[in-house]
Order: structure tokens, then C-alpha cells, then sequence
């Protein structure tokens, strides 16, 4: 229960993240549905959350279908759009993203019924966090060809940050002889 609780928690921050980065770069121009789709999985998160802490109350097991069937349609509208103006950039990340989700959840869904309740619920959020990464990654401009030399950098300067640190703990620490010897407990 811990880690659907943990993946769920990661989805949530994903998410928010991720309406955050559409909306600030004003990308909800371009394909606008995308846009309600972030708000009505947030505020789902939210109102979840604040079940969480009720009890799971009975009104929150009737929203959730509700809200599943409203998300599908959302997200078909988004590819619709998408579809239309596929010349955009940002629609083209669309197709791609919410593609890859929307067939992912229907795989999950449909095929997972000889599945437990756990694995099901796992199967649905890796098919949520993982074009959701992607969203994200693609939104916020991190062009993820070039990840690798992001990384390979980033780790260079972490270590060359640790060899000059070293450097400077070992030239304060070479202190006299006679105070090493004093501190053992060395007599001259």
C-alpha cells in the first residue's frame, strides 16, 4: 500500500509540474483542451487527497468513474486538436504523449483483468507517469537528445567539484608534527 501511496504522490507532483510548465510557457494556446485536461487532473489530485485524509468517504468512490469517463473524453478532444494542427510543434508532443497515455490505459485496463487490484493500480500509473515524464521533459524545454551531454556535464563538474574540495580539506589538514604527536598522547 506504501508504494501505490508513494507512486501516486510522484503522479501527483508530475502532474502539477507539469500544468505548471504548460501554463507558464503559455503553451494552453496552442492546443487549449490539453489545458482543461491538466485542471480536471489536478483538481482530482487535490480533491483525492483531501478524501485521503476523510476516510475515502463514500461521495469520492462516485466521483472518481465520473471524472475517468470526463478525462477520456478530454483527452480524445486533445488528440483531435492535435490531429488538426499537427504542423504545431507542441501538438505534434501532444499526439505523441497523450497518445502513448491514452493506449497504455485502455492496455492496462482492458488486459489487466486477471490482474490483482495492486497490480492494476501500478499498471495504470505507469501508464499515466511515464508519457507524462516525457510531457514534461519535452514542455520544459529540455531537448532530451541532448540529455546525455546534460548528464555527462553534470556529472564532470560534480566531480571536479569533489577533487577541488579534497584538495582544500587535505592542505588544511597537514598541520605540524609536534601538534599530531601531542594530540596521540606522545611525549617529546
Amino acid at each position: 500500500m506504501n508504494k501505490i501511496l508513494g507512486f501516486w504522490i510522484a503522479c501527483s507532483l508530475v502532474l502539477f509540474l507539469l500544468s505548471l510548465v504548460y501554463l507558464h510557457n503559455q503553451l494552453h494556446r496552442r492546443n487549449s483542451i490539453f489545458a482543461w485536461w491538466l485542471c480536471l487532473g489536478v483538481s482530482m489530485q487535490l480533491i483525492s487527497a483531501y478524501g485521503l485524509a476523510l476516510g475515502c468517504p463514500r461521495w469520492l468512490l462516485r466521483l472518481w468513474p465520473v471524472a475517468d469517463a470526463f478525462s477520456f473524453a478530454l483527452a480524445i478532444g486533445v488528440l483531435v486538436m492535435a490531429y488538426a494542427r499537427r504542423s504545431c510543434p507542441v501538438n505534434q508532443v501532444l499526439l505523441y504523449g497523450i497518445g502513448a497515455m491514452v493506449a497504455l490505459n485502455m492496455v492496462s485496463r482492458f488486459c489487466g483483468n486477471h490482474l490483482t487490484v495492486a497490480q492494476r493500480a501500478w499498471l495504470v500509473n505507469i501508464a499515466f507517469f511515464g508519457p507524462a515524464i516525457f510531457l514534461l521533459l519535452m514542455f520544459s524545454n529540455v531537448r532530451t537528445d541532448r540529455l546525455p551531454l546534460y548528464l555527462n556535464s553534470a556529472l564532470r563538474s560534480l566531480s571536479s567539484a569533489a577533487e577541488t574540495m579534497g584538495e582544500q580539506v587535505a592542505a588544511r589538514s597537514q598541520v605540524h608534527p609536534r601538534v599530531i604527536r601531542k594530540v596521540a598522547g606522545d611525549k617529546w
